[in-house]
């Protein structure tokens, strides 16, 4: 993958290029998952800290002989200077020599990884004939979850909420150029109830309060909170049988989840398991921490697309 004395750099358009589809960005975060059960790969709590009205977090982690660290700034009063709230970038380190592989913008990573992260916890907590998707919120999120919703469950029908109806009619419209019934929602609970599958990814950092009641999901649900189970009202956690996250070692420090429950599984202890056949019961939820290591897994697949096909500068260390 290196070059001695050479560092890839991968800029967003050069991500794109490198064509990755939803099955393998859902394959690759699996995997990490299946190999740190298995002690081949390592997370640690990110770092964080506050500056001048945003946050930096630095996360990441160890996987097959490679190491690597996302480093972002989130600062929502950019977006009214015309910029994103949100530049994430990620360098690939080889973990035997410590020597720099490649700086990679991790826009596109960051966006795509965390719609696997939800397709990974789906593949073990979800039904798999599920046939429909509601959305708490109608951004990227959205549309990157639905893409890999899509690919990996037979979906027919998706529901669309969000706070301001455009942008739930212009998600819904995307939906239907897809194939799909979709709908848009006059309320989130009309949204959720009939459900399979529900994606809530609203920013937390925009809410006062919990809007969503886990009680007005179906008794056989899956939720992904995205949101770190901030649109949720804490008290109806209780009425989710089964509530897990991705990565127990990278619960954010000082903004953690909107539950005071112990979380009873992690992507590494669900992916570890066979599969059964044996109809799921009760609802079922995972709860965003935002593990690093999806990050290194996609970075890692990203690089090795980016090598094969020639794309990025080759920059001198």
């Amino acid at each position: 993958m290196s070059r001695n004395g050479e560092l890839l750099y991968l800029s967003r358009d050069d991500v794109l290029r490198c064509e990755i589809g939803p099955s393998d960005l859902l394959a690759a975060v699996s995997d990490a998952f299946k190999a740190k059960a298995a002690q081949g790969a390592r997370t640690a709590k990110p770092m964080s800290f506050e500056a001048n009205g945003g946050y930096f977090d630095g996360k990441g982690g160890y996987l097959s002989g490679f190491s690597g660290l996302k480093w972002y700034g989130y600062f929502a009063a950019n977006a009214g200077h015309g910029q994103r709230d949100f530049w994430p970038m990620i360098i690939l380190n080889e973990a035997q020599t410590g020597l720099p592989v490649a700086f990679i913008d991790g826009t596109w990573i960051s966006e795509m990884r965390t719609a696997a992260i939800s397709a990974a916890g789906a593949t073990r907590l979800a039904d798999p004939n599920a046939r429909s998707i509601a959305f708490i919120a109608c951004g990227q999120q959205a549309r990157s979850h639905l893409q890999a919703f899509g690919a990996a469950f037979p979906l027919a029908r998706v529901l669309a909420y969000g706070r301001r109806r455009e942008t739930a009619e212009a998600f819904a419209n995307e939906a239907r150029a897809m194939g799909y019934d979709a709908e848009v929602m006059e309320a989130p609970r009309s949204a959720i109830e009939d459900a399979d599958i529900v994606i809530s990814s609203v920013p937390h950092r925009t809410l006062n309060d919990g809007f969503l009641d886990a009680s007005w999901l179906k008794r056989d649900a899956f939720v992904s909170m995205v949101d770190l189970g901030y649109s949720w009202q804490r008290r109806s956690f209780g009425e989710i049988e089964l509530l897990a996250t991705d990565d127990r070692d990278q619960v954010p420090p000082g903004r953690g989840y909107n539950t005071d429950r112990v979380l009873e599984k992690d992507l590494a202890d669900l992916l570890s398991q066979a599969r059964t056949d044996q109809p799921l019961a009760g609802r079922r939820a995972l709860i965003f921490a935002g593990s690093g290591l999806a990050d290194v897994a996609v970075a890692r697949l990203v690089v090795d697309r980016a090598t094969t096909m020639g794309i990025g500068r080759r920059l001198p260390l």
